[in-house]
């Protein structure tokens, strides 16, 4: 749970997080394109494609 007190505190903890937070969404969506275990996997279109 985070706290701001007021507008601009809350606008400079979101600019202090966001390289933080868009960096592991990105991590986490190369992760699920890297999955060759699961069908929405990038190993997993491939193998439709070809099928």
């Amino acid at each position: 749970m985070l706290y701001a007190e007021s507008a601009p505190a809350l606008m400079e903890l979101q600019s202090r997080w966001a390289p933080a937070i868009q960096a592991a969404a990105v991590t986490d969506l190369l992760g699920r394109l890297d999955d060759s275990t699961s069908k929405y996997g990038f190993a997993g279109l491939v193998r439709e494609a070809l099928t």
